[in-house]
């Protein structure tokens, strides 16, 4: 009974001994169907990867937003031939902060422009938006340095940039009162703050956001705005 565990493992060795001789006989006897048999394999396994990868990055999408069951983009229906709409008026916008069960209100301009940062002659690239105060409070974003409130400055131009463009520009993220030189737009910005990068799957653009002021603030008929609330923890939205 002492040498049974012995032969058992000796009869494993050999077992994968004739499997591997059989493999390199096949390779050698049919090169080109073992090859394309192996790559076929190979593919499926990538394919699996891919697909999994892809449904894991969709099902956990904005979910790298903290608080982000409590954060809504608005959607209004009908007015449009009765179909779905991704912008409103800022008006509109503006009278749902007086609502009792929203506790932020933000929204952007829909369309961004390139901003061409200056920086020792070379440049750096990034896409701005013109946002309301509140709008990387309503989504959660990281304060990293700074306020997250978009705001003007003392020249009027302040804006609130993201971690990576930070230390692109600056080499580090505490960039708070520095400015920076914006070349396609011959103009000077201040840094009122510093977010953390917005996760690659989320509906936020890592970009720059510019307070708008009262831009189209009395103006209904300008539907320009995508916008975004986060309602209050303890509201019932059935």
């Amino acid at each position: 009974s002492d040498h049974q565990p012995l032969r058992r493992r000796g009869g494993r060795k050999h077992n994968t001994l004739r499997r591997m001789k059989s493999l390199i006989y096949l390779f050698r006897r049919y090169p080109l169907a073992s090859v394309l048999n192996l790559l076929g394999l190979v593919l499926a396994f990538a394919g699996a990867y891919l697909l999994l990868t892809q449904i894991r990055f969709v099902d956990s999408y904005n979910r790298g937003i903290q608080g982000y069951e409590y954060i809504r983009r608005i959607y209004p229906h009908g007015i449009f031939n009765n179909d779905w709409s991704c912008t409103l008026p800022r008006p509109f916008l503006e009278k749902l902060k007086t609502c009792p069960q929203i506790e932020h209100v933000g929204f952007m301009a829909n369309q961004s422009f390139s901003m061409e940062f200056d920086k020792e002659g070379s440049s750096i690239t990034v896409p701005a938006y013109y946002a309301n105060a509140d709008l990387l409070l309503t989504v959660n974003a990281t304060c990293v340095d700074g306020e997250l409130v978009c705001q003007a400055t003392g020249n009027g131009a302040g804006i609130v940039i993201p971690a990576s463009l930070a230390e692109k520009y600056f080499g580090t993220v505490m960039a708070t009162g520095k400015q920076m030189k914006v070349r396609n737009l011959d103009r000077i910005y201040t840094v009122t703050g510093v977010y953390q990068d917005f996760p690659a799957n989320s509906t936020m653009i890592n970009g720059v956001y510019i307070f708008m002021g009262n831009q189209n603030i009395n103006d209904p008929s300008n539907w320009n705005y995508s916008a975004f609330i986060r309602i209050r923890p303890d509201v019932d939205e059935q």
